[in-house]
């Protein structure tokens, strides 16, 4: 099997864990993920770990302000660590509104505490320790800051609120994925690889949902026949021919749905 192939089986099973074990719709799936977009921003001193917003009046995308009528966009990162999907210019930064990033911070309001929330200070595009309700969140801090250190960079999830749907483990298994060199998303950035990626989901999805149905029926009357052994000594050898028929059944059903998986797959 290919290299290709073998990421889009693995992509596969990714996203098959991601449907099974996170009862979610897929807007929340999808906001979960480390998707970043590319901006032009005013600032020309702007760099990774700059919270920035859009300021609609002025027309600008530029570093977020305290107590500013503006849209938060999200924190720049760096290009290495991201997945764009919209073209990128010479000038433009990438900006990540969820996942897991280093933010500029500072101690203005006291030190930041694993799980507090992180919102804009009076310092352009930094972070401080959320104060009050009316601020700004950018995220949740999953490291410590320490308020003796005046400037510094943490770890925040990004785009975490109050309230908001957790997505840890989505991002884990996305990033688990990434390890083994598999960029889900990216698959879906040509008409090709979607296509692929949704015959293996198929196939995969034919493959649990009959094996599930065959095992069930044909195992239940295997251990129906075992059990009758011990009530029926003098009928076993019918009961183990019947036995040795569901079993053989099984095999003969489980190949039909691999080489259906395959033809599927290959269409």
């Amino acid at each position: 099997m290919s290299a290709q192939k073998l990421s889009l089986l693995f992509s596969t099973i990714i996203l098959s864990l991601l449907i099974l074990g996170n009862p979610v719709n897929v807007s929340q799936a999808v906001e979960s993920l480390s998707v970043v977009r590319t901006y032009e921003i005013q600032d020309t001193n702007a760099k990774p770990g700059d919270i920035v917003s859009r300021y609609t009046q002025e027309g600008i995308i530029s570093l977020s302000k305290l107590n500013a009528d503006q849209e938060l966009l999200g924190v720049i990162v760096e290009r290495s660590e991201t997945i764009s999907y919209y073209e990128e210019s010479a000038t433009s930064l990438p900006v990540a509104s969820t996942g897991i990033y280093k933010v500029n911070v500072n101690s203005s309001s006291g030190p930041i505490a694993i799980g507090d929330y992180v919102a804009i200070s009076p310092v352009d595009g930094i972070g401080q320790k959320e104060e009050r309700d009316t601020q700004l969140i950018v995220g949740r801090a999953v490291e410590n800051f320490d308020a003796q250190t005046e400037n510094g960079q943490i770890l925040v999830d990004l785009g975490k609120t109050p309230g908001k749907y957790d997505t840890g483990t989505l991002r884990s298994i996305y990033q688990l994925g990434k390890y083994f060199g598999v960029d889900i998303l990216r698959l879906f950035q040509t008409t090709e690889g979607a296509s692929q990626l949704f015959r293996y989901l198929i196939a995969l999805a034919i493959m649990i949902g009959v094996s599930f149905l065959v095992f069930r029926h044909f195992g239940h009357s295997i251990s129906k026949g075992i059990e009758a052994i011990g009530r029926n000594p003098l009928a076993r050898n019918n009961i183990l021919s019947g036995i040795l028929l569901n079993a053989v059944m099984i095999i003969v059903v489980i190949l039909l749905i691999v080489i259906l998986s395959i033809v599927i797959i290959r269409l």
